[in-house]
């Protein structure tokens, strides 16, 4: 992920478990992961703090900041619970807990911001069950800022998904997906931002997806009806 003269990479470990109940299940899962972080001084040196007198005192921008370390590898801890009761599903996220500090430059730290996921679901059937809908509601915070967000997902026939998101004053995502054949769905999705800082026509995603079952347990064959 890169942003401006800035890089952002991450490696991780993640594990899931659930555990089934009489009215639905309980699952949680653990994420554990390195994040690198690291900046392009070439670019910063010969660009903006070239000639100027001011920006070759700045230690990022100097020529002398290229002498430095250019990146900083940092430790990272996800961590994630949900449960779902009949029609209803609820789940909570924690990203960055150990709030890692990288330090790209001597003395100037860049910081992992933790952040909290709140999830919740209902699943609303048609009577004839040909339509399935599934409103839910998002809060994310940094524990400086907050943002709210819903999600609206139509399924027809577990073939054929309508979905439209919002994140109230920041975007709008349309998404629309169908299954080809058993076990495969092709998707397509926008999102458009509604940012005013941010000046674009908005971005595309498209998926395919195939899913299958492994099943490796041997099954016994039987040539005679007198064995059944």
């Amino acid at each position: 992920q890169t942003e401006g003269l800035w890089k952002f990479q991450r490696l991780g470990l993640e594990y899931a478990h659930r555990i089934e109940t009489k009215t639905g299940n309980l699952s949680f899962g653990l994420d554990v992961g390195f994040a690198d972080f690291s900046f392009d001084y070439n670019k910063a040196s010969s660009g903006i703090g070239g000639d100027d007198d001011y920006h070759k005192q700045d230690p990022i921008l100097s020529n002398a900041g290229t002498d430095e370390d250019q990146n900083d590898i940092v430790f990272d801890l996800n961590f994630g619970i949900g449960s779902k009761i009949n029609d209803f599903e609820v789940g909570l996220s924690m990203f960055h807990l150990t709030a890692g500090k990288a330090e790209i430059v001597e003395g100037k730290l860049l910081a992992l911001k933790p952040t909290m996921l709140l999830f919740g679901e209902y699943r609303v059937k048609s009577r004839s069950k040909a339509f399935l809908y599934r409103p839910s509601l998002m809060l994310r915070s940094d524990f400086a800022s907050m943002q709210v967000g819903m999600n609206n997902i139509l399924t027809y026939k577990e073939k054929f998904t309508f979905g439209l998101n919002s994140w109230f004053w920041s975007s709008m995502a349309f998404a629309f997906s169908f299954e080809v054949i058993s076990g495969m769905q092709i998707g397509y999705g926008y999102v458009l931002p509604l940012n005013r800082m941010i000046r674009s026509g908005g971005s595309h995603d498209v998926v395919i997806r195939y899913s299958f079952d492994l099943n490796f347990s041997k099954k016994d064959k039987y040539k005679s009806e007198r064995i059944l």
